[in-house]
């Protein structure tokens, strides 16, 4: 049984916004990086702020624009979002905080026996109080909050009415590639499945911005801690850590378990058939086709 014309039609509208945030997105912060090579870059306080800014202006300006274009084409966004009360909420972010961590951990250790593609780094931020909060500001603060309003809280919803795992998929495949090396996008994607079912469940993009922000927090931790501490001591402090995320995400886990929050449970209504049909439409648009193309030139290059 074939899909339905109207919806057939919203599939293609949906997939055009969604294509032209992508690739306002990706114009946006390419320019900014043409602008910071043509000035020569630099590791100065005001233009790490200035940065923040610019991110913010990225991530936000395209989300305005997609979705004054989605309403203007008469559709509406769908938020079917459950509701769920404070202590759900906390044992989602004792859930979601670690297993981000831990992917982090796993995609770092591939990329390390397998390279491939350009890496990024933070840059050392050395032990000047003033500077690690910069840095927590620019690379946890901005990203918890406007990748959060992004992705979550206007892509995902305004891809759920073509389906909740097809919005579930793309919206956190976009997360994912947005990211500037392909370990970081492949990290982002798969938090970003996460962080997405959380939010599904919670309704609460304050959940996953907390999820976000501890995360980007930890890793800054990180890289703190291996250039202030010797390799062994790091590595040993790693195993620690592993294993105490590990215990929490099984605990948390639990918990969820008892408290019947599933978050990886989708309609049985979001059929197969409407998933194939939807991911045809999106991969033979021109302007994601155009966006795939440059984000993975741009990981490469």
């Amino acid at each position: 049984m074939g899909i339905e014309p109207t919806t057939f039609k919203k599939t293609q509208i949906c997939v055009l916004c969604t294509s032209l945030m992508a690739v306002l997105m990706f114009v946006l912060t390419f320019l900014w990086k043409i602008f910071l090579r043509w000035t020569g870059g630099g590791e100065s306080i005001w233009l790490y702020w200035f940065s923040a800014v610019m991110s913010a202006f990225c991530m936000l300006i395209p989300c305005i624009v997609g979705i004054r274009l989605y309403t203007r084409l008469g559709q509406t966004v769908s938020r079917r979002e459950k509701q769920q009360n404070l202590p759900e909420c906390m044992v989602m972010i004792g859930f979601g905080f670690p297993v981000c961590i831990l992917i982090n951990f796993a995609v770092s250790m591939i990329s390390a026996l397998f390279p491939f593609g350009k890496e990024s780094r933070v840059q050392p931020f050395g032990n000047d109080p003033s500077v690690m909060i910069m840095m927590l500001f620019v690379y946890a603060v901005i990203p918890a909050v406007c990748e959060e309003i992004a992705f979550r809280g206007v892509l995902f919803p305004m891809l759920r009415s073509c389906g909740e795992r097809f919005a579930w998929i793309v919206s956190s495949f976009l997360f994912g590639m947005m990211h500037s090396s392909f370990s970081g996008a492949l990290v982002a994607f798969l938090s970003g499945l996460v962080m997405t079912a959380i939010y599904r469940q919670s309704g609460k993009l304050w959940v996953t911005s907390a999820i976000h922000f501890l995360n980007n927090a930890f890793v800054l931790v990180s890289v703190w801690l291996a250039d202030n501490m010797n390799q062994n001591s790091y590595l040993r402090l790693l195993l620690i850590l592993t294993a105490i995320w590990i215990a929490v995400a099984l605990l948390m886990y639990a918990v969820m378990r008892k408290k019947k929050i599933t978050l990886f449970a989708f309609h049985s209504t979001d059929s197969n058939e409407a998933m194939k049909t939807n991911l045809s439409v999106l991969l033979s648009n021109p302007l994601f086709l155009l966006w795939i193309v440059c984000t993975i030139a741009d990981k490469i290059f």
